[in-house]
């Protein structure tokens, strides 16, 4: 997977962009504020429909304009596929080859992109509700069923908690609405365990070769319910939400789902937001993101493109180098940094210099 061509229009402070891309390894210098993370902030939006740096889409739009475009050619499975998408204060129009696509979660995931951030060390010390959405935006893009589940899921939860609050109450109805819930909480536990348990997996040899400390990196989920066979876990859960339903019914909410799911890192089976240096932290989100390459891979059959926004300032020259070299051969990378420059350890590297909101091809 590759982004070959790159068209803004109006989005954050690009006026218009056109860039031709040919190389696999990218680098984008400049100084801050001149709109390096903002290119890589559109192949991201493009990749999941939503930003990594607002919830309002419509900050994407430059100032005093009614929308923004982006515009990417890439290259999937050796086919040359357009995707568009426009976003003003009405909301996301997209585009795929020419046609409009109606469900994002048709489009999602057409351009697959890992992306790592110097906020990402935030995951350890963010809520429960934000690391669950990295869970969901990960796994959404690579099954649009998973995401079609959740969109089921938060309507019926949101339909539960509203018939929590009447007067007028019919226990039969309810019990069907938590039926229902539950039928599709269980499939989504079971996917968020088979991704764990394959991120665990890959990230751990990835860590090794990252941080070279010899610690055990483990991942822990913590489900609503043991993962089990899916009979059981319902028979589990649907106990649980009967046991509560008094308790429920008394605060107007929903006490037990999904919805309130966590997990955990570990080395060597110390918690990793305890005992873990900054260097370790980073290393185990790195081994995190770049064990999702090998999940997306195994998925799609095709590696995603990765994005590096400023993460190289933050490693030394020997984990810059370890990172590098556990990035799949013939996978597109982009960086985005001040001025680092990384022949010795990428070959065939292009740059480009980023002065306010105008890209320049280096020699």
């Amino acid at each position: 997977m590759k982004v070959r061509n790159i068209e803004l229009r109006n989005f954050r402070n690009y006026d218009k962009l056109q860039l031709s891309l040919d190389s696999d390894n990218l680098v984008f210098l400049g100084n801050n504020a001149q709109g390096k993370t903002n290119l890589l902030e559109a192949i991201y939006y493009a990749s999941t429909l939503r930003s990594f740096r607002t919830n309002d889409d419509f900050q994407l739009v430059l100032f005093d304009k009614e929308f923004c475009k982006i515009n990417l050619q890439i290259e999937r499975m050796n086919e040359i596929k357009n995707l568009q998408v426009i976003v003003s204060e009405n909301g996301k129009y997209i585009v795929l080859d020419g046609l409009p696509i109606k469900k994002f979660s048709d489009f999602i995931g057409e351009i697959n992109a890992v992306l790592f951030t110097p906020n990402d060390l935030k995951q350890f010390y963010t809520s429960p509700k934000d690391r669950r959405k990295f869970i969901d935006i990960e796994l959404g893009k690579i099954s649009s069923k998973y995401l079609n589940q959740l969109l089921v899921f938060q309507k019926l939860l949101k339909e539960r908690n509203a018939y929590l609050k009447v007067k007028k109450f019919d226990k039969e109805y309810f019990d069907i609405l938590t039926e229902q819930l539950v039928n599709v909480e269980v499939e989504i536990m079971t996917s968020r365990a088979t991704f764990f348990k394959l991120i665990e997996k890959y990230a751990n040899d990835i860590y090794k070769k990252i941080s070279d400390d010899g610690n055990l990196l483990t991942i822990t989920y913590d489900s609503s319910v043991e993962i089990d066979d899916i009979k059981v876990m319902r028979e589990k859960l649907l106990s649980k939400y009967k046991n509560s339903f008094e308790r429920e019914r008394e605060i107007g909410m929903t006490l037990i789902s999904c919805n309130r799911e966590d997990f955990d890192m570990y080395l060597n089976g110390k918690k990793v937001i305890d005992y873990a240096s900054q260097g370790q932290k980073r290393s185990c989100i790195l081994a995190l993101k770049l064990g999702l390459l090998e999940i997306i891979k195994l998925k799609i059959n095709e590696y995603p493109i990765i994005l590096l926004d400023d993460v190289l300032s933050e490693l030394d020259e020997i984990h810059r180098r370890n990172l590098f070299e556990c990035i799949p051969d013939g996978v597109q990378v982009f960086v985005t940094a001040t001025d680092i420059h990384i022949d010795e350890i990428l070959k065939d590297t292009k740059y480009f210099r980023v002065e306010h909101g105008q890209v320049y091809k280096e020699d």
